[in-house]
């Protein structure tokens, strides 16, 4: 994994945690690292001491955010033939699964520094967190999905996907996840880690709830866990099967760039320790507003209309958390 250092400043909290840290990409050994939604897109990289912050709204208020001029939306008539298009390449062989998301532009809310602490206090089992680098911008969200977590010579990872809709869990949910949970075991085969896949379980993020499939292993070093990052991203959880051909289809079909949302981003010590996540349940921070992004994962059981309502139901984690109301 090549690392692009850059200058800028984030601030998270981890998963069930209650401490709040921040690098300021000042220089130090520990890093803050993001990466995009494309495989091959830049990796950047924060440098600097990984400190516990006391006032996060005090450095929140302190950023200088820009404006954004593309204040468009995808309407619900584009989203739904854009379902209709994916499900058109599945019925023709080329395509599994498929992951579209969907843009929309929100104004009116409260600042960053409100809406961050208000995510924390959300979404106490998410990775909270907001950045801002320089010639990138701001952004900010609360993942619940774990890409790849090492401590010491223990290593974690899961098949997050599979949403529940209309109270249960389909057929549809089933297959969905099944396919997710199968490519990180092969990753993990194939890249020659000892591994245990745990038994099928549930997540609650915000509104919604996804079926969940662990795995853990032992390390193989820094330098091969990061190859192991690199091989597991994107996974299928928000791209879809086959990893490239669905890459493909989505940039081909959805009408934005998805920058870092559903990459991923975490902290990694100068020991080596980090903690990745999938940048999920997230919006691009504008001083006029926020870009939201939210997407759902495609079969040939989909259904247009409830895969729009999947997304309106996960961007309410940052709409709830923007809203002044």
């Amino acid at each position: 994994m090549k690392l692009n250092q850059v200058k800028g400043t984030a601030i998270w909290r981890l998963p069930g945690g209650n401490q709040i840290f921040t690098l300021d990409g000042t220089g130090g050994q520990d890093s803050f690292i993001i990466a995009p939604f494309e495989r091959n897109g830049k990796v950047l990289c924060l440098k600097g001491t990984v400190t516990e912050l006391t006032d996060a709204d005090a450095l929140l208020s302190s950023w200088r955010i820009s404006v954004q001029g593309d204040t468009s939306s995808t309407s619900r008539e584009t989203y739904i033939r854009w379902v209709n298009l994916a499900t058109s390449e599945m019925a023709a062989g080329v395509l599994q699964k498929a992951v579209i998301a969907r843009r929309l532009w929100a104004q009116g809310g409260v600042s960053p520094a409100e809406m961050f602490s208000r995510l924390l206090g959300q979404h106490t089992n998410a990775f909270v967190y907001a950045f801002m680098l320089d010639d990138y911008g701001a952004m900010m969200g609360a993942s619940p999905e774990t890409l790849l977590r090492k401590k010491g010579s223990d290593l974690y990872t899961e098949a997050l996907g599979g949403t529940r809709t209309k109270g249960r869990y389909t057929e549809k949910e089933m297959h969905e996840h099944g396919h997710i949970a199968d490519y990180v075991q092969d990753v993990l085969s194939v890249s020659g880690y000892n591994y245990q896949r745990k038994e099928k379980d549930v997540r609650q993020a915000g509104d919604v709830q996804h079926l969940l499939t662990g795995f853990t292993a032992g390390s193989k070093g820094t330098d091969k866990d990061l190859a192991l990052v690199s091989a597991l991203h994107p996974t299928p959880a928000v791209c879809g099967l086959p990893v490239d051909a669905a890459g493909h289809f989505i940039s081909g079909t959805e009408n934005f760039d998805r920058g870092f949302y559903t990459g991923f981003l975490g902290p990694m010590t100068a020991r080596g320790d980090f903690d990745f996540f999938v940048n999920l349940r997230c919006a691009e921070v504008y001083s006029n507003g926020l870009a939201v992004y939210a997407g759902a994962g495609l079969n040939s059981m989909s259904d247009p209309q409830d895969e729009w309502d999947e997304t309106s139901h996960k961007m309410r984690t940052i709409l709830g958390a923007y809203r002044a109301d």
